[in-house]
């Protein structure tokens, strides 16, 4: 198997205690970790908020990013939302493509 050079690896919501999760992480050569999450915090997983997460990675060795606001999924514009859920019809449509229009 032909290893890339500088993989984007992905680790979804950690399940696992920090120190785990961590291992996990060193196991691979993961040297930072990107957090997209909008709300970057939890009330059942403390250990997984912002602040702790990035200071247990630094201790670690493994650099923090926080990306939430670039990547995250709850954008921070109120008129993207209604009373329930995200009001689609205010967040931008992609224009088509110019092989799209000329097909």
């Amino acid at each position: 198997m032909t290893r890339t050079p500088n993989p984007i690896l992905t680790i979804g919501p950690p399940a696992r205690p920090l120190n785990r999760f961590i291992a996990v992480l060193a196991q691979h050569g993961v040297t930072a970790v990107a957090d997209i999450r909008s709300a970057p915090h939890s009330r059942l997983n403390p250990q997984f908020n912002k602040a702790e997460l990035e200071r247990s990675l630094k201790a670690a060795g493994i650099r923090y990013v926080f990306l939430g606001r670039e990547l995250g999924t709850r954008p921070d514009d109120p008129s993207c939302y209604e009373k329930v859920g995200c009001n689609m019809r205010v967040l931008p449509t992609p224009e088509p493509s110019a092989s799209a229009s000329n097909g």
